[in-house]
């Protein structure tokens, strides 16, 4: 079958290849890619020559598919479910985050579809999901609901990303204001989660590139307002529009240093612990 894959260990090495169809073990899941989303870490890699010849991995972390095969003990799924993946390959199995099945947070993951990964990705026909991985935990296969399809569903990553930054990990109250700190799929899903949060205010903070499209988009998707970081005070423009009592949250999604202090500069004193950086507490 065909796959994009990466060599060398640097940036880029985007090679298409032939490689055999995985072999399901008596406890894996063999899932038909019928999606798959590029993510930023794909994206950094595109029309760089790394020079090398190195196989490094097979990629695509966020896919949808159909089961094709399971093993002869695989008891929780079953041939023609449609299922996205969470795109674990390997962990630690024993830390407390393996024990909730939030598998992000192990410091020993290994995913599906990025660097060093021995399983496959979804920019290929067909990815093992490892049975060690369902052992531990069956939700890192999600079923797909009715209604949801493929391409929705191989977006499910950054799209939860927004949801347990905001809906699990912070203090926000519905009623409250929302700054969003970046205009890229995280910090656009994280407007429209925002929205259904019943956030009153949702500022999107972006920079000049972002004038002609993301904003636009941003406003389509619920952003209250915009606020332009190259030519704009942050912090006071986004007082003037939320005032210094009702600000909620402070999310970052742009991965960069300024942007990340003025997300510290932008939240009060008494709920700096509310600001999030691409879902994770910074604070």
């Amino acid at each position: 079958m065909k796959a994009l894959a990466r060599f060398g260990k640097a940036f880029g090495g985007y090679k298409m290849i032939d490689v055999p169809q995985p072999m399901c073990g008596p406890e894996d899941v063999v899932i038909e890619i019928k999606a798959a989303a590029i993510c930023g870490a794909d994206m950094k890699h595109y029309n760089v020559d790394s020079g090398s010849d190195e196989f490094n991995s097979i990629r695509g972390h966020e896919f949808a598919g159909c089961i094709a095969q399971v093993g002869e003990k695989v008891k929780d799924w079953k041939v023609g479910q449609r299922v996205v993946s969470d795109n674990s390959g390997h962990v630690c199995g024993v830390c407390p985050a393996c024990e909730q099945g939030d598998f992000l947070c192990c410091t020993e993951k290994v995913n599906l579809g990025l660097d060093n990964n021995a399983w496959g990705g979804g920019f290929s026909k067909y990815c093992l999901v490892p049975g060690e991985i369902l052992k531990i935990h069956r939700h890192a296969l999600w079923e797909i609901p009715d209604g949801v399809d493929y391409e929705d569903a191989a977006v499910l990553d950054p799209i939860c990303n927004a949801y347990k930054s905001i809906a699990q990990q912070s203090k926000f109250l519905p009623g409250q204001d929302v700054v969003v700190i970046g205009t890229g799929p995280l910090g656009l899903f994280s407007v429209q989660m925002a929205r259904i949060m019943g956030a009153v205010n949702i500022v999107v903070v972006g920079l000049q590139e972002d004038v002609a499209v993301r904003f636009p988009v941003a406003k389509e998707l619920g952003a209250t307002a915009v606020v332009n970081g190259s030519t704009e005070d942050v912090v006071a423009r986004c007082q003037q529009i939320c005032g210094k009592d009702n600000l909620g949250l402070v999310i970052e999604c742009s991965r960069c240093q300024y942007r990340t202090e003025t997300s510290h500069r932008n939240a009060p004193s008494e709920r700096r612990s509310g600001t999030r950086w691409n879902g994770l507490q910074t604070s």
